[in-house]
């Protein structure tokens, strides 16, 4: 995603070229991979429907389908993520939904999965 993302508009183009696209949801310990079947937008915020895609090293069961919303001023965007004020993070970047999903099917322990999509989530300075 390339321009400013602090200003509405710009916010509203980045979520809604993402539907159909697969990501990473993770929700406190809640991790999927997920497909966005659909984004609503609106004067108050974005609102997202994801459907849970099935993978290796995700836990099994739960829900088909999530929702996850924000409202503009708490909705953080880069390159990387989409955040709902830290409630909710959505790993958009398709290189590093390949790597999460890569690290799932070898990692033991859900707290690893849990640190290693917190580290590919945000923006590094060295980057």
């Amino acid at each position: 995603m390339v321009g400013n993302l602090d200003t509405r508009q710009h916010k509203e183009a980045a979520v809604l070229a993402l539907k159909g696209h697969t990501c990473v949801y993770k929700e406190k310990a809640f991790i999927h991979i997920v497909r966005v079947t659909d984004v609503a937008v609106d004067s108050a915020g974005a609102n997202f429907e994801l459907q849970v895609v099935p993978a290796a090293g995700f836990r099994a069961g739960g829900p088909e389908c999530l929702k996850a919303s924000a409202a503009w001023h708490v909705l953080s965007i880069s390159d990387r993520s989409i955040a709902g004020y830290f409630i909710w993070i959505l790993v958009i970047r398709p290189d590093l939904v390949a790597q999460i999903e890569a690290f799932a099917a070898e990692a033991n322990d859900p707290m690893q999965l849990i640190g290693y999509v917190n580290s590919l989530s945000f923006d590094k300075a060295d980057e």
